[in-house]
């Protein structure tokens, strides 16, 4: 399965710790056809790349993060839990 078709089955998941294992190996291919495109890679192409945006939105949904007090509430808790 190539890293499009993972990206749109990703759509459908409800175990993010099944999409974050898949990361390594999808920024791997993300970096390798920049390189075959472009003889190059850079931090945008991983970043900016419409696989990585649609797992990270698939992310952001399954966390439940998607409004401001949400995103602050869990930035508060892990800001205290890791001592700053």
């Amino acid at each position: 399965m190539n890293i499009y078709q993972q990206a749109l089955m990703a759509q459908n998941a409800c175990n993010g710790g099944g999409i974050i294992n898949s990361l390594p190996a999808i920024v791997e291919e993300i970096r390798a056809e920049a390189i075959a495109a472009k003889g190059d890679w850079s931090i945008s192409d991983i970043n900016e790349h419409p696989v990585i945006q649609l797992i990270a939105d698939k992310l952001v949904d399954l966390a439940g993060v998607r409004s401001m007090e949400a995103y602050s509430q869990a930035y508060d808790i892990c800001a205290a839990r890791a001592g700053a």
